[in-house]
This record gives C-alpha cells, structure tokens and sequence, in this order.
C-alpha cells in the first residue's frame, strides 16, 4: 500500500507542475462529505451487491474493494499536488 500511495503522489506532483506550465486541469479536493457518501454508498449497496455477485462467481475480490481503493489514491494523489514545488528551473523552457 505504501508503493501505491507513492505512485498516487507522484502523478499529483506531476499533475501540479503541469498545471503550472501549460495551464492543465486540476483534479479537484475531495471534501470530506464526499468522502462520507462514497464510503457510505459502498457498504450500504456497492458491497452488498458485489458480494452476491461474488458468491455466485460474478465478481471478484478486486471488485469488493475498487472504492476503497480509489478513495486511497485520489487522496494520495491530492496530497501530492498540495506538497509539490515546481523548482524555478523548470519554468524555464529551452525550445528546440
């Protein structure tokens, strides 16, 4: 999990300098509300349902547990682009 939550990082560091170089989107926070409703919706109906499903062989393990997963990494990777500082070097671009 630790690999995971670097690599998630990473892409937010990478995410922010571009953001600062060529005026790409940022992924929006995600506010703790929204936290709360996702967390909540899949023990309530995601993980009921990918359990039956499981049971009968229509689901896998990766399938139980895909939304706890992304919540993980979209805070990783929200973390990484509020602790990434594009170094003063890297606005300056040498064109070919």
């Amino acid at each position: 999990m630790k690999e995971l939550e670097s690599q998630w990082r990473r892409y937010g560091r990478s995410n922010l300098y571009l953001h600062e170089l060529y005026g790409v989107k940022l992924m929006p926070e995600m506010t703790r509300r929204e936290e709360i409703y996702r967390l909540s919706r899949w023990l309530l109906k995601e993980l009921p349902m990918t359990m039956v499903k499981a049971t009968i062989g229509k689901a896998t393990v990766l399938d139980l547990v895909s939304t706890p997963i992304g919540l993980f990494t979209a805070k990783a990777r929200s973390r990484g682009q509020q602790e990434a500082k594009l170094p003063e070097a890297a606005r300056k671009i040498e064109w070919l």
